[in-house]
């Protein structure tokens, strides 16, 4: 497929490439170079983009949901208000990007690599039923987050801030909360058995109806 004058397919070289706007519903650009490239506002639904390079992208506004990204590398990319809903991000890495207000609804990002969020920006992000089992989310800023109903077993949280995040019937067993910021938190239901809370901030959080862990449990 060509888009002004550029030539789409997989593997194509597309760094810097202009694309903002662009319609490319249902595309297979598996491996496809889309460092630095401007797909804000882009239609992306159902894409196929495993193993993507998209460091430094912006894809502000865009329309992800459905598409594939697993094992897509979104190191610094410009995720902001981005839809991906029922997307595919498993094993994928997102350090340093920012996904403030995003919508990862229904998102599966359970990988046999961690899918990483290490220092990502989440604040306001809408992740409820989001599956991230073994997410390495160390240094994540959620603050504000809606993660209903998520799946976060062994997940490591390590650093990061769920601050009057809505974590109600979250699933965090196993998951790694040292020095995780619950302040002033929604954790109505959540299941928190076999966690070490001892070094969490739970400061004001709602813990009502939660499943604590008990001191048999093997943390």
């Amino acid at each position: 497929m060509n888009w002004n004058e550029y030539k789409i397919k997989p593997g194509a070289d597309l760094s810097g490439a202009k694309l903002s706007g662009a319609n490319l519903t249902g595309m297979d650009l598996r491996n496809v170079n889309l460092s630095y490239a401007d797909l804000s506002g882009a239609r992306l639904t159902d894409v196929w983009l495993q193993k993507a390079n998209l460091c430094y992208a912006d894809l502000s506004y865009a329309d992800l949901s459905g598409a594939h990204l697993d094992f897509a590398n979104l190191t610094k990319a410009i995720l902001e208000r981005a839809n991906f809903t029922r997307a595919f991000l498993a094993s994928a890495n997102l350090t340093d990007s920012d996904l403030r207000n995003t919508n990862l609804t229904n998102a599966n990002l359970e990988g046999w690599i961690p899918t990483n969020f290490t220092n990502s920006l989440l604040d306001d992000a809408n992740l409820t039923a989001t599956n991230l089992i073994n997410a390495n989310l160390t240094r994540a800023r959620l603050q504000r987050a809606i993660l209903v109903d998520a799946k976060l077993e062994y997940a490591n949280l390590t650093d990061a801030d769920f601050r009057a995040a809505d974590l109600s019937n979250v699933r965090l067993s196993r998951a790694n909360l040292t020095n995780t910021n619950f302040s002033t938190a929604n954790l109505t239901n959540a299941y928190l058995s076999n966690t070490n809370l001892s070094s969490a901030n739970l400061y004001d959080a709602n813990l009502t109806g939660a499943i604590l862990p008990k001191e048999s449990d093997p943390w």
